[in-house]
């Protein structure tokens, strides 16, 4: 049975690839402070800091992995943008960039596969959504950083680079979109959303099969596993509410600058929209539109 190194298994995402996972592979979960818990005895626990640049190929050269999975990254934009003046000497730097750097760096070297998470914040949302091929350009720290981790990605020949956006999924603790919204709508209060921005909310477990999917079949380059559902985080709020029976009177719509202010407002992207279609057809495979995952999901 073939090796598949994961960083980020802790996370939300992370997490919901466990399950598929271990029906393929032997897994190695590269934790830095919660280790997976599962009864599988496909899955081995293994310490690992990122921002120890030599023990992450100790690490790597001990397991001799198949497969790499990275999954781990500092994502909150907000938080991002504090750690900008530290620059490459920023923890954000070291993890998303530095890090990267050094298992694409392993990947190329021994030949090995390596699967990469990036992000629609590599884009400035000026087009109404993006393809693979378009160029880059961000407007956020985050973005800066998995553009420049895409980049030593893109190094290694036998490399994919999956881009998405919003993950969410059903009883997540508030975790994700869904479960925040819905959240607020069990108290009943008046809370807001954005209605000015328009997004792409995939389903975890799609983006999931997707990734899956692209590994098995062994397909290189820059994949979108997204819906072709685009949505205002308003309008996504109010079909929470009408599918799930809350009161949607309880949800404001607020523009971005009146959501968040001006200065962190102009760290987002107006279109976060990622376009699949052709990724869709590399993998014959077409992530749910958000009618199509409420309709399946319960609460």
């Amino acid at each position: 049975m073939k090796k598949i190194a994961v960083t980020g298994l802790s996370g939300v995402v992370g997490k919901e690839f466990v399950k598929e996972l271990v029906k393929e592979f032997s897994v190695y979960d590269l934790y830095h402070t919660t280790p997976t818990k599962t009864k599988s005895k496909k899955i081995v626990n293994c310490k690992l800091d990122l921002t120890n640049l030599p023990k992450i190929s100790k690490v790597l050269g001990e397991i001799s992995p198949d497969i790499i999975l990275h999954l781990a990254a500092i994502t909150h934009i907000d938080r991002c943008e504090e750690d900008k003046l530290n620059g490459k000497n920023g923890i954000v730097w070291k993890v998303n960039v530095d890090a990267t750097k050094e298992i694409s760096k392993y990947a190329q070297k021994r030949k090995k596969k390596l699967v990469f998470f990036s992000t629609e914040c590599v884009f400035d949302g000026v087009r109404r959504s993006n393809r693979e091929n378009d160029t880059p350009n961000p407007k956020n720290w985050y973005g800066t950083t998995k553009r420049e981790a895409e980049n030593a990605v893109i190094l290694s020949r036998n490399s994919t680079i999956i881009r998405s956006v919003i993950a969410y999924k059903e009883n997540d603790e508030g975790k994700t979109l869904l479960g925040a919204i819905l959240n607020q709508l069990k108290t009943g209060s008046k809370f807001s959303m954005v209605n000015d921005q328009m997004t792409n909310p995939t389903y975890i477990q799609d983006i999931v099969n997707g990734t899956v999917k692209a590994i098995k079949k062994d397909v290189s380059g820059i994949l979108h596993i997204v819906t072709d559902t685009r949505i205002t985080p308003y309008n996504f709020a109010l079909k929470v509410a009408k599918h799930f029976g809350y009161d949607s009177k309880t949800i404001e719509g607020k523009s971005l600058l009146k959501y968040l202010g001006k200065k962190r407002a102009k760290t987002r992207l107006k279109n976060s929209c990622l376009n699949g279609r052709k990724s869709s057809q590399t993998l014959n495979f077409t992530p749910m539109t958000v009618d199509e995952v409420f309709d399946r999901i319960q609460l």
